[in-house]
């Protein structure tokens, strides 16, 4: 799974903001749920207020779809132990 700080400098990359608050959110859950967080927070359909208030909906909205796609990469490619700092290098 990458971390926070790739999910934010693929968000630099493609949208000219990290994110980082919106990667950390998503991903937050992490701790009490391990690989199945994923089913509480990652998905675009519930934005919270504070990122839309921040991005706008359409920006928050492509950078949570972001992030679930860069994770599901991830999980596609679990087993041929790719090295996530190079990851931004290959989008």
């Amino acid at each position: 799974m990458p971390t926070n700080e790739v999910h934010s400098r693929h968000t630099l990359r493609m949208y000219g903001v990290q994110a980082s608050d919106i990667h950390r959110w998503m991903d937050e859950p992490w701790e009490l749920h391990g690989k199945s967080h994923r089913q509480t927070r990652h998905t675009a359909n519930f934005i919270p207020k504070c990122f839309i208030d921040k991005y706008g909906k359409k920006l928050a909205q492509a950078i949570m779809e972001d992030h679930i796609i860069l994770d599901n990469r991830g999980v596609a490619r679990a087993q041929e132990n790719i090295d996530w700092s190079k990851v931004i290098l290959e989008i």
